[in-house]
């Protein structure tokens, strides 16, 4: 798994900002499928499959500049 630390995220819905944040992480992660093949050998190969990430970011503050409560 990849983790990205970051600052000043800007959150955006159809073009337009909505809020921003000061700090965020994005956690990546992709898994692997084992198979193995007459073909090859019987040697273990691996293919690429499902991917996921996810973002947490901290002091979100709208675009309107108020503060969330």
């Amino acid at each position: 798994m990849a983790v990205i630390h970051g600052r000043k995220i800007i959150v955006k819905v159809g073009g337009t900002a909505i809020a921003g944040a000061k700090s965020c992480e994005i956690s990546i992660k992709g898994d692997q499928i084992e198979t193995a093949s007459a073909t090859t050998g019987a040697w273990r190969d691996f293919i690429a499959s499902r991917k996921e990430w996810s973002v947490t970011c901290g002091h979100l503050i709208p675009a309107s500049g108020t503060p969330l409560k």
